[in-house]
């Protein structure tokens, strides 16, 4: 299908969206797109498209504020953000209308409220105020005015709105350098140009919601020019399309994961794609791989990715057609292996097709199959796994390695906002997990297999300590999350210093280790016809922990602690997303009554005065350290 025709089918869905065909052949053929000027149109297409036509879709309301005509990149975005099923409500300010919008709380970037602003400067940002042709010491002098100035509208404007935002390194156009013309000058002004973006990075240090892309790696990752010099000058465009492109593409990225959508596990061929050669074949010292021989040097380099990878939280598995008691002496024997067995959170080593080693991988470790990235060589073994299990995100390896560390990467579908004490850990839980289900195997029943894990849970206070990971759930906890509300470190502060919030974290352990924080319930207080009532506004459980009763012990603890408190009813809230459905009859089940009901969202009530609550004898409770009676 060639660029014409599927923005004939993008018009064709936008008349009827509700066509799963039309869209699924839309995701098929966008993926091979080149052109960024076709995505920028399908992206503008995309702009007649209501939310109500599609409402399985994510919503997310991005701002946009620049001092130059950037318009096109939300354009980007929505073309970005429809392959991944997110719905953008954008908000773009009138042309150079930066200042005003962050710094004044009536503006229309206030009003619209965004949960991602964007704020995309240019060189204009120094050079509007001051000539080029001026001494190094009058520019230095401006730059730490306008620094000082833009610094103070991120202040104000993260105060009080709870939102990302988004902020660019400013690229020097060439012509301005060399504009310059002794090299001692030049010089001077490269380095002033390199510490005023250095100071932007170094922002983020101070500002937990700001985020700062360095503009400096999109010309290496996309081969881009900084800007168009007609559209420039004609129309006020400073970025070239191919930048803005770039700068989309990488602000969609931390889109999936404020949205909860990056990925958690990285399921891994081995043949020809941890090294060079069949190892039933070749034998252990037969293959390649080394940082000193060719092409084993890239198998090396690509492991070494891999392990970095696996350092910062991402889940790793095997899934290969192998005998393992040959496959896994390349991990205990061989030199230069980087990855050894232990960086596995689970191995499928086998002759059973690989679609249904990933099926076995996602039920022993609890996930999600659209957060899997299956990496493999073979072109056959990827069409199967795309065929039955379409969730799982299956790139088209290059035929050279050369290229798998680039494809592996680039795309950064393990991104996320920030890493926890529990992302470096990771590893460890899920081996634990693989652990209890091996245990559950072998016991005669769930209440055995309960028992024998011996399950503590802690409710635990927020604190410095704490609310990054409290936040974190939040972000990325997609099934049991009542509400699919995202929120911000910022925002979990403010509600634990509210005395009118109430936010109670856990943490779970047993027999086989500690699962870290696992959960956290939010509490809004309420004063209605002189009753006092906790509205539950959300409650989030990670899947690690399923099927154990937590959830039931904690929000026992919740009611006896309402109760305690002189509070007269408990409300609950459930709004379904495309992935929460399993917890959608959670209050029913644990005595609550249906309140309201409208468009899928659930009110629900408890009242305080009749409270029968669950027994879980094989979970013990601790609050400040001290078990719970």
């Amino acid at each position: 299908m060639n660029d014409k025709e599927l923005i004939k089918l993008v018009k064709e869905f936008i008349k009827k969206p509700g066509s799963q065909e039309i869209f699924s052949n839309i995701l098929n053929e966008s993926s091979g797109i080149e052109s960024v000027l076709t995505k920028e149109k399908i992206g503008f297409l995309l702009r007649k498209l209501d939310l109500e036509q599609v409402p399985d879709f994510h919503k997310l309301k991005v701002g946009l504020v620049s001092n130059f005509t950037a318009d096109d990149l939300i354009s980007y975005l929505r073309f970005a953000s429809f392959k991944d099923s997110i719905f953008l409500d954008n908000y773009v300010s009138p042309y150079n209308q930066y200042v005003y919008e962050l710094m004044n709380k009536d503006s229309e970037l206030y009003k619209s409220e965004p949960n991602v602003t964007v704020c995309l400067l240019d060189e204009g940002f120094i050079f509007n105020e001051i000539s080029l042709s001026s001494t190094i010491e009058q520019i230095e002098a401006t730059v730490m005015l306008k620094l000082n100035e833009l610094e103070n509208l991120i202040k104000n404007f993260t105060k009080l709105n709870g939102g990302l935002f988004i902020l660019n390194t400013i690229p020097l156009l060439s012509l301005s350098h060399h504009n310059v013309i002794d090299y001692k000058t030049k010089a001077k002004l490269s380095k002033l140009w390199r510490n005023l973006n250095s100071h932007l990075l170094s922002l983020m240090d101070n500002y937990e919601q700001l985020i700062v892309l360095d503009i400096d790696l999109f010309y290496q990752d996309f081969g881009v020019a900084v800007t168009d010099n007609k559209m420039r000058y004609y129309g006020s465009m400073s970025f070239s399309q191919e930048l803005l492109h770039a700068i989309a593409e990488e602000i969609h990225k931390i889109h999936r994961s404020i949205l909860g959508l990056q990925k958690k596990c990285l399921v891994l061929d081995l043949d020809n794609t941890l090294w060079g050669g069949i190892i039933g074949d070749a034998g252990v010292h037969g293959i390649d791989l080394g940082p000193d021989e060719k092409p084993g040097n890239i198998y090396y380099e690509f492991q070494k990715a891999i392990q970095t990878l696996g350092n910062q939280g991402v889940l790793l598995t095997i899934n290969s057609k192998n005998e393992w008691s040959n496959a896994k002496e390349v991990f205990h024997t061989h030199p230069h292996t980087v990855l050894k067995e232990e960086d596995f959170v689970k191995v499928c080593s086998n002759w059973e097709p690989k679609h249904e080693n990933i099926k076995e991988t996602v039920n022993d470790l609890n996930i999600g199959m659209n957060s899997l990235v299956f990496i493999d060589d073979n072109p056959f073994e990827r069409e199967m796994v795309k065929t039955y299990l379409p969730d799982v995100e299956v790139p088209n390896m290059p035929n050279d390695p050369s290229y798998y560390i680039s494809e592996l990467l680039n795309k950064g579908w393990f991104n996320t906002i920030s890493l926890t004490k529990e992302d470096y850990s990771r590893k460890e839980k899920y081996q634990q997990i693989v652990q209890r289900e091996t245990l559950k195997k072998t016991s005669h029943s769930i209440e055995e297999y309960l028992e024998a894990l011996d399950i503590k849970v802690e409710i635990i206070e927020p604190n410095n300590f704490t609310i990054p990971r409290l936040a974190q759930l939040t972000q990325r906890t997609n099934q049991f999350n009542m509400t699919t509300e995202r929120l911000q470190e910022k925002e979990v502060k403010s509600m634990s210093d509210n005395l009118e919030h109430h936010v109670f974290g856990f943490k779970s352990s047993d027999k086989f280790g500690d699962n870290g924080i696992v959960g956290v319930v939010f509490i809004n207080e309420i004063i209605k016809n002189e009753n006092r009532i906790w509205n539950i506004s959300n409650f989030i459980m990670s899947c690690r922990v399923f099927s154990r009763g937590i959830e039931t012990v904690v929000l026992s603890h919740v009611l006896k602690q309402a109760k305690n408190e002189g509070v007269n009813v408990v409300i609950g809230n459930y709004i379904p997303s495309k992935k929460n459905h399993i917890v959608k009859d959670f209050y029913i089940n644990h005595g609550f009554n249906i309140l309201s009901e409208e468009n899928g969202a659930v009110v629900f009530d408890y009242n305080l005065s009749e409270m029968q609550l669950k027994e879980v004898p094989w979970i013990q409770l601790y609050t400040n350290g001290e078990v719970v009676q």
